[in-house]
């Protein structure tokens, strides 16, 4: 195919896909390789670019287990796995201020201007998007706990490792210095070894 025939959406999917699926987890994959793969400028087909990444990101997050997070003006970086709460709350915070929009702009409306079936409706939007908004903000206040106790666990984990590293070099130092001290005292006090005795003679008489 001559590289100045356009390629299809699912076409370039693919190729972005092949290339996200060459790097590693923690690696950022930039426009420039992108570009390359796909045969785009990096520049003047970004938003080319990036659609199609954006296709591939699905299919790697279904199939391969990984997540994408944009880097500005750079590319895209594959997060590691340790990384996906913080980028799912990422996501969440941005969802709850979208529906803090959608609450406003219903609940701003002039009613006055709304038939009663609209404004009933429009009411009864309101009350939804509210609604939701408080179910948010519970499940925000359930879910940082649950993260502050974890973090805590973890703590106490990782100072329960430090302090039984502690302990272990404390006991590699003593039985260290038993030993120097056992051999210290072996070069003082040598320890002498007896003859066997022998059959005594009589002398005669």
């Amino acid at each position: 195919m001559p590289p100045f025939e356009p390629l299809g959406e699912f076409s370039r999917r693919n190729l972005a896909l092949g290339v996200l699926r060459g790097h590693a987890t923690g690696d950022v994959v930039g426009y420039d390789e992108f570009g390359d793969a796909l045969d785009l400028h990096p520049d003047v087909n970004r938003k080319v670019i990036q659609d199609a990444v954006r296709a591939a990101g699905t299919e790697f997050l279904d199939v391969d287990r990984q997540a994408l997070e944009a880097v500005p003006n750079v590319g895209y970086r594959i997060v590691p796995a340790s990384e996906h709460v913080r980028l799912a709350r990422g996501l969440q915070r941005q969802s709850s201020r979208a529906l803090v929009r959608g609450h406003t702009v219903v609940a701003k409306v002039d009613y006055n201007a709304l038939s009663p079936e609209v404004r009933a409706l429009t009411e009864a939007t309101a009350r939804a998007f509210a609604a939701q908004i408080e179910f948010n903000r519970r499940m925000d206040v359930r879910q940082q706990r649950l993260e502050e106790a974890v973090a805590t666990v973890a703590t106490k984990q990782e100072r329960s490792d430090d302090e039984v590293a502690e302990l272990r070099e404390r006991l590699a130092r003593l039985e260290a210095s038993i030993a120097g001290e056992q051999e210290h005292s072996n070069d003082t006090h040598p320890i002498r070894l007896q003859r066997p005795a022998g059959p005594r003679h009589q002398s005669p008489r």
